[in-house]
């Protein structure tokens, strides 16, 4: 007599019942938080990121400072932006790039509108030696002068003194 849990210890059927499953997850997942794949492209995020490093971006309109997010670009709406978030305000989007000599970001084109936020970098899926999370918020670059960085609990965070930025 063949019990019904037999059949799934056969060592090929377990792993299509693992594969099948993963897809399905995968999938589930994929279309509850909707995400979006980008290349890096230029230095403007170096070290963090690289030309050629491919991304995994959550979609969210609410993002924190410190956060890398792909956002439009306010110059070219159909061109995307990787940045690093440096302040949020009621202005918009304060977005700088790690290496501030490579990147043209809100020091060359101010805050960008909240609304053309794409979402947050989670995960580096490519290339093979340097997958992983996207982690930490480091930011080495040049702020706007208006903005003052202060480090609080680990935490990359700008204040601003003249119109009311967190």
């Amino acid at each position: 007599m063949v019990r019904y849990y037999e059949h799934l210890t056969h060592p090929r059927r377990r792993r299509i019942l693992l594969l099948s499953s993963s897809t399905l997850a995968l999938v589930v997942v994929a279309r509850r938080w909707r995400l979006v794949r980008v290349e890096v492209q230029g230095p403007s995020m170096a070290p963090t990121l690289l030309p050629g490093d491919r991304l995994v971006i959550v979609t969210t309109r609410h993002v924190r400072p410190g956060q890398v997010i792909a956002v439009s670009d306010p110059r070219d709406p159909a061109r995307t932006l990787v940045k690093r978030v440096a302040a949020l305000g009621s202005e918009g989007v304060e977005i700088v790039g790690d290496n501030p000599a490579g990147s043209t970001d809100s020091r060359t084109f101010g805050p960008v509108p909240a609304g053309t936020v794409i979402g947050r970098a989670v995960y580096r899926y490519a290339p093979a030696e340097r997958v992983g999370r996207i982690r930490g918020p480091v930011i080495n670059a040049t702020l706007p002068s208006r903005l003052k960085p202060t480090l609080v609990l680990g935490l990359f965070w700008c204040h601003s003194f003249s119109n009311g930025l967190r």
